[in-house]
């Protein structure tokens, strides 16, 4: 990131914009600069610092101006004081991207090498700090940054998120950490790839949001621990769970009661480890549960899960509130073994569908499976056109059957590409389809899916 130290030009200081007050140029300023950092770009607070004497000073005792701070690289040293003490004493936004450096790092390297500076100055500055976000490579270089925030107080901390890359284990010694011991009360918002590193259980009382991704049977994790955690999380309402391979840490045996309680969670998700999705789903009580998003192997779901008394407790789901399902699989014959343990989806969204087999698609779809669905949702539908047609198929067989059951399917929600081959391929208006059911383009307006909505709005802040 550059501070202006490139040629730039002053401009004259009599000309017009010079005769603006102080205070309304500041306010200019402030209108003016983008919310969206480029990253490499000379960034708007430097570049009207050097417009002219008079903006410069005028710049300089503008603290919103300064109160971003992002480091792309070591050269960061060079004015990553300036912009702390420019912003005064205004809440701070810290935005790290050393990816690209940190993957060409050797490993023999120390983590903190040419940025101990840098994270020192910033770490100084933790009771300001309301957002820090951070992206590398290495898990050793998420580690010993966070390790300089391990005694700090961090009073305004709303948002932490800490992402990288390889899946490297940090070494061993440090592999158990806890942070900002002196507090951060209003922290909601926790994203990280490094889970044996967090805040004390006191300071999560009021997080609503947390993702725990980079869980490893490695991690020295006891049964104890990994369910504390939740105990900790009285005020959780967003959950995203992410792991590797089989947890040695919790018991094989199934509870039979739910173990811990999260009443305000509403959206659930598990990424990659299956027997976690199962243990988890055992073991939580989540009775304002809306939406389950299941992006795992499933292996062990008809031995483990699909027969455990405790998710029917005399004729009632253990999630009465679920509403919204997303199932990461190309099988429509399994994924009808999920309509006993949750009767009350209206929404069944499969990401990355197969069409290949009509007969499970018939099946997957009719009566008296799934009595309570109202919408089918396919997304990221990257299929030739001769099994979108067995899609259509098999919809033409199960559209009119449940219609006349009284349990009718009202809307299909597809991505642009599937809209796209329907208007071409199939009008909608010669389609059979589109005469029994309503289709519709997937968007944020009719699908309120709180995961997927996530993505959308991450995928539109890329661009």
């Amino acid at each position: 990131m550059s501070t202006g130290s490139e040629t730039l030009s002053f401009r004259d200081d009599h000309s017009p914009c010079s005769a603006l007050p102080p205070e309304l140029l500041s306010m200019i300023f402030q209108l003016a600069k983008p919310k969206k950092r480029v990253s490499h770009k000379i960034p708007f607070e430097v570049t009207v610092s050097h417009v002219s004497k008079f903006w410069r000073a005028t710049a300089l005792v503008t603290p919103f101006l300064w109160d971003r701070v992002d480091i792309y690289s070591t050269r960061a040293t060079k004015w990553v004081d300036d912009y702390l003490e420019r912003s005064s004493r205004r809440s701070l936004d810290i935005y790290i991207d050393i990816y690209r450096s940190d993957k060409r790092r050797s490993t023999k390297l120390k983590p903190l090498n040419g940025y101990a500076l840098i994270i020192k100055s910033i770490a100084l500055h933790s009771e300001r700090i309301r957002l820090f976000s951070m992206l590398c490579y290495h898990r050793t270089t998420a580690v010993y940054w966070q390790s300089l925030f391990r005694d700090k107080r961090a009073p305004i901390l709303q948002t932490f998120t800490v992402a990288c890359g390889s899946r490297f284990l940090p070494p061993f010694g440090i592999s158990r950490a806890t942070v900002f011991e002196e507090g951060s009360q209003q922290l909601t918002y926790w994203n990280t790839d490094t889970p044996n590193i967090l805040p004390p259980p006191q300071t999560l009382r009021n997080l609503s949001t947390l993702y725990l991704h980079g869980l490893n049977p490695s991690l020295p994790f006891t049964a104890d621990d990994f369910t504390q955690i939740f105990f900790s999380l009285p005020s959780i309402v967003n959950l995203s769970l992410q792991g590797t391979g089989l947890f040695g840490f919790w018991p094989t045996g199934m509870p039979q009661t739910s173990q811990f309680t999260l009443n305000n969670l509403k959206s659930l998700r598990f990424i990659n480890s299956g027997p976690l999705a199962i243990r988890i789903l055992l073991a939580a009580s989540a009775p304002q549960l809306e939406t389950l998003w299941l992006d795992c192997s499933f292996v062990h779901f008809p031995t483990d899960l699909f027969g455990a008394p405790q998710l029917n407790v005399y004729g009632v789901p253990k999630f009465p509130k679920l509403k919204y399902l997303t199932m990461v699989m190309d099988n429509f014959m399994f994924s009808n073994e999920f309509a006993r343990i949750f009767p009350t989806v209206t929404y069944i969204h499969f990401p990355c569908p197969s069409f290949r087999d009509v007969r499970a698609l018939v099946q997957g779809f009719s009566l008296p499976r799934w009595a309570s669905i109202r919408s089918l949702v396919f997304s990221q539908l990257k299929e030739e056109d001769a099994q979108r047609l067995r899609l259509n198929t098999a919809l033409c067989h199960v559209l009119p059957q449940r219609s006349q059951a009284m349990h009718p399917l009202e809307t299909i929600l597809v991505d642009k590409d599937h809209m796209r081959w329907l208007k071409v391929v199939v009008p909608e208006e010669e389609s059979l389809i589109s005469k029994l059911v309503k289709i519709e383009l997937l968007s944020t307006d009719n699908y309120d899916e709180y995961w997927w909505n996530v993505f959308e709005r991450d995928q539109q802040k890329s661009k």
